[in-house]
């Protein structure tokens, strides 16, 4: 009897099973589909890479002031560029001392000379045309240079001494002695160099002092 009722229960399962309208649901065989992406990549944001920092260059610094050593304490002289250069340009009829010169030279020769400027009166009415006198110098006696442009030492000296004109160009007295020269003559010659301003105009000015034959 219990065989009979097991087999009943296990025929009615199978049919419960075959017959049910609601079929357990098949496992699909297609891959899923990925997620569609945008075929145009997102642009990155517009940055700019910040230049690197450059150093700075430091502030110059203000010039110092010229000490000047007046052999018991220094004094500091607060003078702009402007108001030294125009120190160095004497008033109008005033001259400024840039270099004496005292030596012993022999005398060379009175030449010619000829301008060689190129002004409308040059060579022959600019003054700068006539007899040039050349001295050799054998040694310095005595040398001073006050000014910061005035001639340094130098071994030969020459100065016009008249004009083509036959206008002395230098002190009468001393264009005599010139005269009076021979070649090789010894001489004491003594000249400045000075930087006038005459007419509102302002040049350098050569003048011999001394000029004394030796025996």
């Amino acid at each position: 009897m219990k065989a009979i009722i097991a087999t009943l229960a296990t025929a009615t399962l199978l049919w419960s099973t075959a017959c049910s309208d609601k079929p357990a649901p098949a496992k699909s065989t297609t891959p899923a589909q990925p997620a569609e992406q945008s075929s145009a990549a997102t642009p990155a944001p517009d940055t700019e890479t910040p230049a690197p920092d450059r150093p700075q260059p430091p502030a110059p610094k203000a010039p110092e002031a010229p000490v000047i050593d007046t052999g018991t304490a220094a004094v500091l002289i607060d003078e702009s560029a402007d108001d030294a250069a125009a120190s160095t340009v004497p008033a109008e009829g005033e001259s400024q001392l840039l270099s004496l010169h005292d030596t012993l030279a022999t005398f060379r020769e009175l030449k010619p000379y000829r301008c060689m400027g190129r002004t409308a009166l040059c060579p022959d009415e600019c003054g700068h045309s006539g007899s040039l006198a050349i001295f050799d110098i054998i040694r310095y006696n005595d040398y001073q240079k006050p000014g910061e442009y005035g001639d340094p030492k130098t071994e030969t000296f020459q100065i016009l001494v008249m004009d083509n004109h036959g206008n002395a160009k230098i002190d009468k007295d001393i264009l005599k002695t010139i005269n009076d020269l021979n070649e090789g003559d010894t001489v004491t010659l003594k000249w400045r160099h000075d930087y006038v301003t005459r007419d509102n105009a302002s040049f350098p000015v050569r003048t011999i002092t001394e000029l004394t034959p030796q025996p």
